[in-house]
């Protein structure tokens, strides 16, 4: 279960039912709650960088450091 939840990239997308329980990770429920997200695990920071900009047009901010790390990456490409 925590294996699955450290390869999802962004916080409030740590989420998984294993048919009984709901499973989060350390920062999704603070992170949903307060409509923020996160970077938590990135392998493909272009698709983070889309993704960030899906969930911010849907209400959900990112943190600096998300921001800062996701940039970084990107331009290094």
């Amino acid at each position: 279960m925590g294996q699955q939840l450290a390869f999802t990239d962004l916080s409030i997308c740590q989420f998984l039912l294993d048919g009984r329980l709901l499973h989060a990770g350390p920062h999704a429920w603070a992170d949903l709650l307060g409509q923020r997200v996160r970077v938590v695990h990135m392998v493909r920071p272009r698709i983070t960088a889309e993704r960030l900009l899906k969930y911010a047009g849907r209400g959900f901010w990112p943190d600096a450091q998300s921001v800062r790390t996701v940039f970084r990456a990107v331009r290094r490409r």
